[in-house]
């Protein structure tokens, strides 16, 4: 709960750098390199973290696919994104609306610096389910990272209304 209600200021804190850094460009550093500064800050602690979520036991696939599935949180964790990938690719082909998969391969493709994939299974996995907060921080980073600040902004105020 705590981490929680943490991670809900940081969004609020974020989120105002924004809105305020959109009427005016930061003489500084810029608006863009301003968001980034902002979207590193968000993520800086949860960089190569695996969320609790990766350890719980019932992962809603078979036995065979719930293996290649448990293989590809060990490539993550080892930073082996490419195998990463493709575990959870196998895995993918079991159930294609699984939301943690789907994050996870998002994930592997955003430390991949494929950006387009990595968007495309982060959306698959926050419709799968809306209320995914690692998925939209995630894809808040990707637009980021892309220079599209409105989108990254969108994100960030569907999190701190997750939060709340």
């Amino acid at each position: 709960r705590q981490g929680r209600r943490r991670s809900l200021v940081t969004v609020r804190v974020h989120r105002q750098r924004i809105t305020e850094d959109r009427g005016h460009v930061s003489t500084r550093i810029g608006l863009p390199k301003t968001i980034l500064v902002c979207a590193v800050c968000i993520f800086a602690g949860n960089i190569f973290s695996i969320p609790s979520f990766a350890q719980e036991g019932s992962t809603g696939f078979s036995d065979k696919a719930a293996a290649v599935y448990e293989a590809g949180i060990a490539a993550l964790k080892a930073r082996d994104f490419k195998r990463a990938d493709a575990l959870f690719d196998e895995a993918l082909d079991e159930q294609s609306d699984h939301p943690e998969a789907n994050y996870f391969r998002g994930l592997a493709n955003a430390y991949l610096d494929k950006d387009r994939q990595a968007e495309k299974y982060l959306k698959r996995a926050i419709k799968a389910r809306s209320s995914f907060v690692e998925a939209r921080e995630w894809l808040a980073t990707i637009h980021v990272r892309r220079g599209d600040m409105g989108d990254a902004n969108d994100q960030l105020t569907e999190i701190e209304s997750l939060l709340e």
